[in-house]
């Protein structure tokens, strides 16, 4: 255990990390004295160790994600009972051939095997009596019912009050997303050359929406009509008006409140702990012996946790890290100085169709494949 400790080590002293983020005092951490503990303590010594050298170690972003697909291939190879992966180059099997017939067979079968039902939740807008925003603005509170589920579909309708028989150059209708600190972040627009109705339904963007409920229960929405240039604001203006309506399309699949990751935008990353998306390309990392999919989102999470910290559950490995840092001092103070990782804690299955030491074609399901939430411990 010590040599694999020192192999982490080496790669972590031959990154780009400076020296101050680094600074590891073997000595503190007792790790040289393991072999004058139980098994027990050696053991539950050196994985906090390990598990605090991988924290620092994952601060860059390659290193993140050459971690992530060993740490989904190791996940295959144990959920489908293999040490290593088949040498399907001495099968003399037509690849190209298997995956042309076996595809839409996974399409049809597997790939959508944890598909569940939909259920559309609405919230009806409020006035505005939140000192933090402006009056002409619409409050919808989000009940429990959607912040325990995954957010399929957003759409926002209302009643669009104004005379547009007349208009020229068409109605344009603009949905802004409004937060405390008074900034704007457009997550609607739809055109319309002429209108059918007064009643009007807008599609948001439900990543910018399920981002937002990760931290709050409620949304708060600017709308405005744009027509032949003049701009109208559209809101409650009394308790009486019921007109204007956010409607969530939920999939039964639930995810934690605070606890569930958001799918974050890599060329916009936020600073705390958060999902990205990571397509895992089963060629690309001469795993062509998988047949069906040839690729699919793993997911990563990456972030500061001391951020957003105190919305992240507390999974067992905290409790692992509790025990060993409530015996020794040392190692707590260490902790302290590093801080906490964001990881992984809930992941989905996925079904695969792959070929086998024998040669055979089989399906499987292996758990532990998606990210779907996230942790920090």
């Amino acid at each position: 255990m010590l040599g694999r400790l020192k192999s982490v080590r080496s790669a972590i002293s031959s990154s780009s990390f400076s020296s101050s983020q680094l600074h590891f005092d073997l000595e503190a951490l007792n790790l040289r004295n393991l072999r004058s503990t139980s098994e027990p303590q050696r053991i539950m010594r050196f994985v906090c160790a390990l598990s605090i050298v991988t924290m620092v170690a994952l601060g860059q972003d390659h290193i993140m994600m050459e971690s992530r697909i060993e740490q989904v291939k190791a996940t295959i190879l144990r959920e489908l009972g293999m040490s290593r992966p088949p040498n399907i180059s001495q099968m003399n099997i037509p690849i190209a051939q298997l995956r042309a017939q076996f595809q839409p067979i996974f399409e049809k079968e597997y790939a959508n095997a944890f598909a569940q039902g939909l259920e559309t939740f609405y919230s009806i807008a409020k006035q505005n009596w939140i000192s933090d925003y402006s009056s002409d603005v619409a409050v919808f509170d989000v009940s429990d019912d959607v912040l325990s589920r995954q957010i399929e579909n957003v759409e926002l309708s209302f009643n669009l009050n104004i005379n547009t028989a007349d208009a020229l150059d068409g109605i344009i209708i603009k949905v802004h997303q409004q937060f405390g600190n008074g900034t704007m972040k457009l997550v609607g627009v739809k055109k319309f050359s002429s209108l059918r109705s007064d009643r009007v339904t807008v599609t948001l963007e439900k990543e910018e929406i399920e981002r937002t409920l990760v931290s709050t229960n409620r949304i708060v929405l600017r709308v405005e009509a744009i027509i032949d240039g003049d701009r109208y604001g559209l809101f409650p203006e009394s308790e009486q008006d019921k007109s204007m309506m956010l409607a969530m399309k939920c999939s039964s699949r639930s995810r934690s409140r605070r606890a569930a990751a958001p799918v974050c935008l890599l060329e916009k990353p936020m600073a705390g702990c958060c999902r990205y998306d990571m397509i895992v390309d089963f060629d690309k990392i001469g795993w062509e012996w998988i047949i069906a999919p040839p690729r699919y989102n793993a997911f990563i999470c990456r972030g500061d946790c001391a951020l957003n910290g105190h919305h992240m559950h507390k999974f067992g490995h905290t409790k692992l890290v509790k025990a060993v840092t409530s015996q020794d001092s040392s190692i707590a103070s260490f902790v302290d100085r590093v801080g906490s990782c964001c990881h992984a804690g809930e992941y989905e299955p996925l079904s695969v169709i792959y070929i086998n030491h024998d040669g055979a074609v089989v399906a499987s399901s292996v758990s532990s494949m998606i990210a779907t939430r996230c942790s920090c411990s």
